[in-house]
């Protein structure tokens, strides 16, 4: 009689699974092994990378110069509940090309920043970046979205991959009421010029300056 996965087993069985398939199709396997972890720190963040973050235990006491560091991948749990299922998808595609640039690249952009080569790598698995999410968006900047091109490759590999695994969504406990965040201010920051300000939650501003629309994050 087959066991049931305990609910976190089930939640990072599906990611890690998802991260390989992807790394196959899409990557070349050229990404290495990364830690993905869920982490709702950041209420406005879908996904984050953050590089060379650990070593393992027998590196750690290795006498090697060149130890091999292992990179954080982190996805927002919250964000499941609000979208489909396709979309936990193409934030874990966003966060692998962040993987991408970093390991298999000489140039590195400053911290957070999305540049051209990034964008270029974004476009080739099906992913086209917009800081707006839209269409009529920024491909380079600071605070990136995207969205997924129609009929592109990243589309047909991720519902491929869907078909045959069991929904993330579906087992994934829902956030009690009493335990969602209800702050009175919200951070908005210019996708340009990086000004930030705060307000409450849904404002529509604009930057003078640089005439771009803040972007709640």
């Amino acid at each position: 009689m087959k066991t049931k996965l305990s609910l976190t087993k089930q939640q990072y069985q599906i990611l890690d699974e998802a991260y390989a398939f992807f790394n196959s199709k899409l990557f070349d396997n050229q990404l290495p092994e990364v830690l993905i972890i869920l982490n709702r720190k950041s209420p406005k963040t879908f996904g984050h990378f953050h590089a060379e973050q650990y070593i393992t235990r027998q590196e750690a006491s290795s006498k090697k110069k060149n130890k091999m560091l292992i990179s954080e991948l982190s996805l927002n749990p919250d964000k499941f509940l609000d979208h489909p299922e396709i979309e936990i998808m193409q934030t874990l595609g966003h966060e692998m090309v962040h993987a991408w640039q970093r390991h298999c690249t000489d140039k590195q952009p400053r911290g957070g920043y999305h540049d051209k080569i990034w964008g270029r790598k974004m476009e080739e698995i099906g992913l086209m970046p917009s800081h707006t999410g839209k269409p009529d968006g920024k491909k380079t900047g600071q605070q990136m979205m995207d969205y997924i091109i129609a009929g592109g490759k990243f589309e047909k590999i991720a519902k491929r991959f869907m078909q045959s695994h069991p929904s993330i969504l579906g087992s994934l406990p829902q956030l009690a009421a009493s335990k969602q965040s209800n702050k009175n201010k919200v951070k908005y920051s210019c996708p340009s010029c990086e000004a930030n300000i705060w307000g409450k939650p849904g404002l529509h501003v604009e930057c003078v300056d640089c005439s771009e629309s803040f972007m709640e994050i």
